[in-house]
């Protein structure tokens, strides 16, 4: 019987089927040929992030191998796994979003985010502007008018909320920044002594002896948790 195709596996198959078909009613390449990368792309609907992504620690031994070969490296036979994965991350490329190539070629230039900082982002505040605006003339107001109530605050939306938003999270920057510096100075103060001797006792040591283990434990903390 045959094998059956995962789900992912039929997703790329009819793809790739769905591809071939309106490449076959254009009567020409939807895509030049010597475009392999982007055919592959649009074919398996996988992204060319994905097929340029270097190996991870979870990739075989024979996928790192490969990699390593077709960017023109070298590696030893007697290489472990570990060893491997230190030349790929050495020389393997940063990833190129098909996203940032098109806002570039517009002189546009991309900055991202820090992850898990809602607070550095202008975007929040300004869609938090956007929605108390909204509420403000929502009283009493039908459902189906929100959706022009919503046009009508993008729409109101001026450079100088822009600016006074992006100044906003650069005081927010310049805080955290700070929060740093303290943090740092109070993390210099704890200092930990630890009695190595305890390393060197048996197991058979009794109840009073460990005790005395823990006495040899001195730390000096200067921070008050009470603040």
């Amino acid at each position: 019987m045959p094998k059956r195709i995962q789900s992912s596996g039929r997703n790329i198959v009819l793809s790739v089927r769905d591809f071939c078909e309106r490449e076959k009613d254009n009567n020409a390449p939807l895509i030049p040929f010597g475009n392999v990368r982007q055919r592959v792309a649009a074919k398996t609907g996988i992204s060319e992030k994905t097929l340029n992504k270097a190996p991870t620690l979870s990739s075989t031994k024979a996928e790192m191998q490969n990699w390593i070969i077709n960017k023109g490296l070298s590696y030893l036979p007697t290489m472990v796994k570990a060893q491997l994965y230190k030349i790929i991350k050495e020389h393997k490329e940063a990833p190129i979003y098909e996203a940032d190539q098109m806002l570039q070629a517009h002189c546009h230039k991309v900055a991202r985010l820090p992850p898990y900082h809602c607070e550095l982002n202008a975007i929040e505040f300004m869609w938090s502007l956007v929605k108390r605006r909204v509420a403000n003339k929502n009283v009493g107001q039908e459902t189906n008018n929100i959706v022009n109530l919503a046009e009508e605050a993008f729409q109101s939306i001026t450079a100088e909320d822009w600016q006074k938003q992006c100044e906003h999270v650069r005081h927010i920057e310049d805080k955290l920044r700070e929060r740093d510096v303290y943090m740092d100075a109070e993390m210099d103060r704890f200092i930990i002594e630890l009695n190595n001797e305890s390393d060197t006792e048996s197991d058979s040591s009794s109840e009073d002896s460990s005790d005395s283990d823990y006495s040899s434990l001195a730390i000096h903390m200067d921070h008050a948790y009470s603040k």
